[in-house]
């Protein structure tokens, strides 16, 4: 296949590509080819190139970047850069599925890097600064951190008292998350704005030590993987080429915008510099581009076109701005007017704002041509009409691939042929190699002494080193040459699996730097000179060395052993610019599941007004389905009608009898210790046919009301679901139900009925239990009522968390569902935008998400839209989690449930939460005995593990005001009939249906009456008051200088309060969980009634 091979012409030399080999693994290289000799070896003039071939000015370094060097991403007040946010939200993308959190802790082993330069004999040294070390939100009205700029400071004069010349990129990747959560980030034109303020922050804070200016990395890369690829950040995308595009995006566009932004950036930075400190601190700035030569795929003069083409829409994108004003004349015809304009100002800016050009070199590849698309272009990729392939027509590759890299084909002529192009192309421009190297993979059965060898990095600097001797001698203004880079870290999509460094870098034993064959040969046989005083006057200037990118005391004694005298880093936006935000935590993988603190939560980590509650529903467990007035549901007609489909064939017509049993379930309730009890209306035993008009059923009227007085005399919060998956058969019968408008008008009476009966009392309101079952399994799958099978065309979506918040469909939907997704009126949108007073969350699991190709003949159902498939195991096998036993969809995965609150409190604008549901099975198993059936470990450690990441989130920030567990007691779990076992108490289904209490029913309790209740207690105004279902007032509240006295309907509470800020709750409690609600004297008294919504998770 062509195109895999053309997608590697875009990572030359960086990260991106390793997002396509995310099941890449370090069994896959083979060592002994790790070390295979370059093309055209044979000639013996490449490989004697000496330091006296160059000029004396001409500098010898190694590159770094903080982001993939430093670790320490949550300390000393760094904030979250878009690579942190991208792995935590995506961490499959990283091939072997780890992290740069730690990094290789450069930014605590700084000067043992500068060590390690020195001992290398290199002149300078390439490195980054991290924007959110600086600024930690981003911008100068954010705040700076000082313990950032006071790591840099050290290191920068750490280089210089080592005779290491410092070369800095002012963003190397990794700009602050906090700007993309704020305005999109590059896609806006205020980072423009931004990154000026945070540059010449820079210039003030480093500019008379540093004079060497690198403003951006790679922004075609940037552009390319984050916008029209979307394996980089932020993973925006419109056409899938690897990994599904579920982070929005247009391909079409917004590289383009970005690419655009990123120009007016170090445009804007290099005129800033060139008024205000150049003179003073004689420096010079320039920019980090992407090197990739490209040669015709054949003679044809289609090929030759190709070729020119991709250097246009690659390096010639940036370069002939920077060198001409304007975009290359190529690219206009092919992208027209999605090709952004500069004005006469913005022209006058760019034009000539080129100081040097660093140039990042590791392959070359063959361009062929490939014809338009008949639909027209939708992506950037697309624009170009070319693939960028390793081999031409006659299947000859490039060059030899590198071990563990999928984009490194060494050929040394390509980076000759391309400096030759640029002196022509580009008005001869100042030039440095700003990076270049080669890896081999990580591969832990080697022994040490084996791993260290790498004869093929010694010959590939010698081989391209003397092309670049080659290019000089032709008359290319090359100004040094910096190695990528001092020490193996983390390679962005790669992860840690090529091994870059001249220092090994030992993972398992605390990260130790031990050079390789290479360092050692480094300084003794070409960065350094044998005349001490010609090596002194040349490490003014010169620059030879690795580049790596997250600087600390190991990376710097790394360089110092290397023996170059220049080191290329970048500075990481994050580290500069922290936000509030842990990026961290939000999205972790699946590990650390014997962390025993997961185990030690307890009621004292939650507020003190968290809700600990249990819920039910009436279809599963009321049963007298044919009693008491009350009329069909959908679910009554669906098991009649289909009974094969119920795993056990059962039905719910009597279920576990609780319409007969209330009592004794609140006083199950009672003894559990909750607060609060979630259950639902049986709306057609209110209403037997579904409408007013249709009479209303007194008697069923009298049993919620009952069961609601019920639970409030034993001290239990009713909160109340309205419709949970059960709707009348009748108003099916009528006019098809949910798929009627009709429906809304009628959900609406009955709605508005129950308030009118039940509000007075009933303070919590969930409008309708997971929609999108509703919608999916009833008219999509048809495994749920009414069982229909519809056709794309046909099938109607109800509600979902963005209507609810913005006010109309995802945006992603709408591409691909089209016409078929229907629309909201001006006033519908209306009504529905902010209709959401809370969201409650049914979590049971995670998934993993893979891609799927269209159709052929287009999307016939819902599922098929999607064009992906929810799995519970990866490309590698794992499995999510372990399965629980009975259920078909339950893996337990506590750490979904912290990533999904975190990833809501962001994308639908920091929602009140109730996690509404949570509960894992075991199987129904009638030859077990009664207590071996009664043990239930797996649920207390279930509950245990899912409130601790419930913490986690609301350490986070996230608004979580309570947790329902699923269920009280076994029952009828619809399709699956009463085969899992979810309940905390077992029913005996052989002996009447009796309950009986599990091993959790009995802990439960114990989690609230182990700990004491904390009693806020702020400047005498904040008090907390135990509150149980009764509302509270300033005039039922007594304060002495003590202890506050609650008064209520004959109850009396008694708290001490301690002014000096050690206070606790040490009267009685109304119940095990001891929930209380914070007061104010000053403010209104407790809230009241709320509607809300429950989805899905």
């Amino acid at each position: 296949m062509e195109f895999l091979p053309s997608w590697l012409r875009i990572v030359q030399g960086m990260w991106a590509i390793a997002f396509i080999s995310a099941s890449l693994s370090q069994a896959d290289v083979n060592a002994e080819s790790e070390f295979q000799p370059l093309r055209n070896a044979s000639n013996p003039e490449e490989l004697k190139v000496k330091r006296s071939d160059f000029p004396s000015d001409f500098v010898f370094g190694v590159t770094t970047a903080a982001a993939q060097m430093e670790g320490s991403a949550k300390e000393a007040g760094r904030g979250p850069s878009v690579w942190d946010y991208y792995i935590e939200k995506f961490p499959g993308r990283i091939a072997d599925h780890t992290n740069m959190f730690t990094a290789i802790d450069s930014y605590k082993r700084y000067k043992e890097e500068v060590k390690n330069l020195k001992d290398l004999g290199v002149d300078s040294h390439r490195f980054s600064i991290s924007w959110t070390r600086i600024l930690p939100k981003g911008t100068l009205s954010g705040g700076v951190n000082q313990e950032g700029i006071n790591h840099y400071n050290n290191f920068i004069d750490e280089l210089i008292n080592n005779d290491i010349t410092p070369f800095v990129t002012i963003l190397h990747f990794d700009p602050p998350q906090a700007l993309t959560d704020k305005y999109g980030g590059i896609l806006n034109r205020s980072f423009v704005k931004d990154f000026k303020d945070y540059s010449e922050l820079c210039f003030k804070l480093f500019g008379d030590r540093v004079k060497n200016w690198f403003t951006i990395n790679e922004p075609w890369i940037m552009a390319k993987m984050g916008y029209d690829k979307g394996v980089g950040p932020p993973g925006r995308c419109s056409v899938q080429t690897v990994f599904p595009c579920t982070n929005g995006g247009n391909s079409a566009t917004e590289p383009y915008i970005v690419a655009h932004h990123l120009l007016l950036a170090h445009a804007s930075v290099v005129e800033l510099y060139r008024k205000k400190f150049q003179d003073k601190q004689g420096g010079q700035i320039g920019i980090s581009l992407v090197g990739q030569y490209v040669m015709p795929y054949s003679n044809s003069a289609e090929d030759k076109a190709a070729a020119e083409r991709i250097l246009d829409f690659e390096l010639g994108w940036f370069m002939e701005p920077l060198v001409y004003g304007s975009y290359p004349e190529s690219m206009r015809p092919l992208v027209k007017d999605r090709l952004p304009h500069f004005t006469k100002e913005e022209e006058k800016m760019i034009n000539g704002s080129l100081g040097f050009v660093g140039i990042n070199y590791y392959s070359t590849r063959y361009g062929r041509n490939v014809p338009a698309k008949p639909q027209g272009p939708i992506s950037y990729s697309d624009d170009i009409l070319a693939l960028a392939l390793i081999t031409n027509e006659n299947g000859t590759q490039i060059g030899p691939k590198a071990g563990g890299s999928r984009f490194v084909y060494s050929y040394p002529q390509g980076l000759e042929q391309l400096l030759k192009f640029m002196k022509k192309k580009y008005q001869d421009p100042k030039i440095y190699i700003s990076e270049h190297g080669i890896t081999e993979a990580k591969d832990d059965k080697l022994r040490l002494s084996d791993a260290l060898k790498d004869p093929h990095r010694i010959e590939s600097i010698l081989r391209h080193l003397y092309r670049i001797k080659k290019a000089i001698e032709s008359g290319v203004n090359v100004k040094g040459y910096f190695h990528y880079t001092l020490s193996d870290n983390f390679e962005w999509g790669e992860g840690y699996i090529p091994r870059f460094g001249l220092y090994y870098v030992d993972y398992k034993d605390n990260l130790k730097r031990i050079p390789k064959e290479s360092a050692k040969w480094l300084p003794n046989h070409y960065c350094c000179c044998t005349n001490k005083d010609l090596q002194k006057k040349q490490k003014e200037a010169q620059v030879f060395g690795t580049v790596a990118l997250r600087n600390s005391q190991a990376e710097v004694k790394a360089l110092k052993d290397l023996g170059v005298d220049s080191h290329k880093f970048s500075i990481s936006w994050n580290r500069i610019l922290p936000t509030d935000v842990n990026a961290e935590s939000k999205f972790q993988p699946l590990q650390n599941a014997s962390n025993p603190q997961e185990l030690k939560v307890k009621r004292s980590d939650f507020p003190i007004d968290f809700v600990f509650g249990v819920t039910a529903a009436a279809a599963q467990m009321e049963g007298s389905a044919k009693e008491a007035g009350r009329g069909p549901s959908v679910w009554d007609y669906y098991i009649e009608k289909f009974p094969g489909r119920i795993a056990d064939h059962t039905n719910m017509f009597t279920a576990i009898d609780s319409y007969k049993r209330y009592k004794e379930e609140v006083k199950n309730l009672k003894d559990l210790g909750v607060d609060s009890h979630r259950f639902s209306i049986s709306w057609t035993r209110i209403l037997p046919t579904g409408t007013l008009s249709g009479g209303v059923n007194q008697e069923g009227i009298d049993h919620y009301n009952n069961f609601i007085n019920e639970l409030i005399k034993n001290d239990i919060t009713p909160f109340v679901t309205i419709l949970h998956f059960d709707p009348p058969q009748a108003l099916t019968d009528k006019y098809g139900g949910i798929l009627n408008r009709s429906f809304v008008k009628d959900f609406k009476d009955y709605s508005e009925l129950c308030f009118k009966l039940f509000g007075d009392r009933v303070k919590n309101w969930f409008t309708i239990n997971e929609p999108w079952i509703m919608a999916k399994m009833g008219y999509d799958k048809g495994v749920g009522p009414p069982g229909r099978i519809n056709k794309a065309d046909k099938l109607e979506l109800v509600l979902f968390m963005e209507p609810l918040v913005y006010g109309s469909y995802p945006e992603s939907m709408r591409r691909l569902v089209k016409d078929r997704l229907p629309h909201f009126t001006k006033e519908e949108e209306k009504m529905i935008n902010g209709s959401l007073g809370f969201v409650g969350i049914n979590y049971y699991s995670t998934r993993y998400g893979r891609n799927v190709p269209a159709k052929p003949q287009g999307p016939i159902s819902y599922s098929d839209d999607l064009l992906a498939l929810a799995l519970i195991k990866n490309e590698n096998g794992t499995q999510i989690g372990p399965q629980a036993g009975g259920s078909r969809f339950v893996y337990s995965y506590p750490q979904g449930l912290e990533q999904l609150l975190k990833f809501m409190k962001k994308k639908y604008q920091d929602p009140k939460i109730y996690i509404s549901e949570h509960g894992i099975t075991e199987a129904k198993d009638d030859k077990l005995r009664l207590s071996d059936a009664l043990k239930d470990p797996h649920r207390i450690e279930s509950i245990l593990r899912h409130l601790y990441r419930i913490k986690n989130a609301m350490k986070s920030g996230v608004n979580v005001k309570g947790y329902f567990h699923y269920t009280l007691s076994d029952n009828f779990e619809w399709g699956e009939g009463y085969i899992p076992r979810f309940g905390l108490y077992y029913v005996d289904y052989k002996d009447n249906l009796k309950r009986i209490p599990k091993g959790s029913a009995k802990w439960l309790p114990k989690l609230g009456i182990s700990v004491g209740m904390p009693c806020t207690f702020n400047t005498g105004i904040d008090v907390a008051a135990a509150y149980q279902s009764k509302r509270i007032s300033k005039r039922d509240v007594k304060l002495s200088k003590s202890a506050l006295i609650v008064t209520k309907d004959n109850i009396n509470v008694a708290l001490a309060c301690n002014s000096s800020g050690g206070t606790k709750m040490v009267g009685h409690r109304f119940n095990s969980f001891g929930r209380a609600l914070l007061l104010q004297f000053a403010g209104s008294p407790v809230p009241s009634c709320e509607l809300g919504h429950v989805v899905r998770a």
